[in-house]
């Protein structure tokens, strides 16, 4: 997903299935995500990063400038 608001680009929702995973098809979904926020204007963009694709996205040059906690009640 990508969208962009105000100059700020946004992409989210970006996933491989387990069956195709590590053969870089998320960071070239990531990366056509990103360049697609900034033919549409933005200016810089953001996305939320999962344990998981952090690494990836740290490789493409993304920064981490904050890490949000969400807290769930038991069962």
């Amino acid at each position: 997903m990508v969208d962009v608001v105000e100059g700020m680009g946004y992409v989210g929702w970006v996933g491989t299935l387990p069956a195709f995973r590590r053969r870089g098809l998320g960071e070239l979904v990531s990366r056509a995500a990103t360049n697609a926020a900034f033919e549409l204007g933005a200016d810089i963009v953001a996305l939320e990063a999962s344990a998981m694709g952090l690494p990836l996205y740290s490789k493409m040059g993304y920064e981490t400038v904050g890490i949000d906690r969400i807290w769930l009640p038991p069962g």
